[in-house]
């Protein structure tokens, strides 16, 4: 049990990122890629970026060239969620919080893609 925990107590600091993946989709029209990123609208309005694209996403549709501008896709996402503690140094460390060290970030990634209609 002793050689589990030391294990586990080894992996978190080998790996202090933890990232967590869930897998969602949405029936959306593309409406541009700028800066990046891949936006979508669904039908209630509700606006999605997409910051990255699975290649065998992007083999399927460049939406990078306009042609798709205005189209209805069926799109599979996921959301990592990573949590990061910031690198500081021993100066900084005694003039901050303990509760400000923990970071989250969300990224959404598009995993595969079907034009509707």
């Amino acid at each position: 049990m002793k050689l589990l925990l030391a294990v586990l107590v080894f992996m978190m600091y080998l790996f202090p990122g933890t990232r967590l993946q869930e897998i969602h989709y949405v029936e959306a029209c593309f409406e541009s890629y700028a800066h990046g990123s891949y936006c979508f609208v669904d039908v209630k309005g509700t606006s999605y970026e997409f910051q990255n694209m699975e290649p065998s996403a992007q083999e399927k549709y460049d939406l990078t060239d306009g042609n798709y501008q205005g189209r209805t896709f069926c799109v599979v996402y996921t959301i990592e969620t990573i949590n990061y503690e910031e690198e500081k140094g021993e100066e900084e460390e005694n003039d901050e919080d303990e509760e400000n060290d923990n970071n989250e970030y969300q990224e959404y990634i598009i995993v595969d893609l079907e034009l509707v209609g």
